[in-house]
């Protein structure tokens, strides 16, 4: 349930190969609306060979039972700590349980992200739009083509700001123009309660315009927080050719 194991059990199947076979398995029931449910299954041999030790995985599968949205998630993430906000000037400041988020409305920008005045956040999250070139990129010309996407997040251009309150916390949304073509940016900060904060992006009119080599965000984090957890697939990379084998689930790692 939402990556943390709830039960576990073996079974042994004896079949010859190209041969199916139904088991019936004790899977307990659902019963938390809103949350995500995965079954996983994996084959281990049973005897040892010469190239092949005794219990060693050779196949794995996840089934998805009952997958959310990430829109249900974020409830998750909130507390009975509210939002305060005050506004000076061009600045809106959003707190709550000694977090601190600190808006620039002139620029568009998320100036601060603190905790107890202390910086979460070195460098704030900025678009960003390209990537380092690959073999292939440069046999399609791609890093000539799509030249204009590498420096673009440098070229975007406030157009308007909303501010909506809801139960959950803040909203402050941002719309951009690129100023040297069509594309339109949306950039939302929610800052819920407790002090947790979801970013989402958004980019439209993107017909006609070269290949976006990427679509995401760049941000650092100050150097204490050396340890990360996550809910995603892992542990491994998991582009289109190995996403099968990253199952969903809560993994722990480094920053490198």
């Amino acid at each position: 349930e939402n990556g943390v194991v709830i039960k576990t059990g073996d079974f042994d199947v004896t079949l010859a190969a190209m041969q199916k076979a139904k088991v019936v398995l004790n899977i307990p029931a659902l019963k938390n609306i809103g949350q995500d449910y995965a079954l996983n299954i994996f084959a281990f041999t049973k005897t040892k060979t010469a190239l092949v030790p005794q219990h060693h995985e050779v196949a794995r599968e996840q089934f998805l039972l009952k997958q959310t949205d990430f829109a249900q998630v974020i409830k998750q993430a909130t507390s009975n700590l509210k939002v305060t906000s005050k506004k000076k000037g061009n600045n809106l400041e959003l707190g709550s349980g000694g977090i601190t988020a600190l808006f620039n409305l002139k620029k568009g920008e998320l100036v601060s992200y603190e905790k107890n005045g202390q910086p979460i956040l070195t460098k704030m999250p900025q678009p960003y739009f390209w990537r380092a070139t690959t073999d292939n990129d440069f046999g399609n010309k791609m890093n000539l083509k799509s030249a204009l996407w590498r420096s673009a997040q440098t070229d975007l251009v406030v157009q308007n700001i909303k501010t909506t309150e809801n139960e959950s916390g803040v909203t402050v949304t941002f719309d951009y123009k690129f100023s040297y073509n069509k594309a339109t940016y949306r950039l939302t900060y929610t800052f819920l309660n407790g002090g947790a904060m979801v970013i989402n992006a958004a980019i439209d009119n993107v017909e006609g315009l070269p290949e976006l080599p990427r679509f995401g965000m760049r941000m650092d984090l100050g150097s204490e927080f050396d340890n990360l957890e996550y809910y995603g697939r892992g542990p491994w990379e998991n582009y289109s050719d190995r996403k099968w084998s990253s199952l969903l689930g809560i993994y722990q790692d480094k920053p490198e």
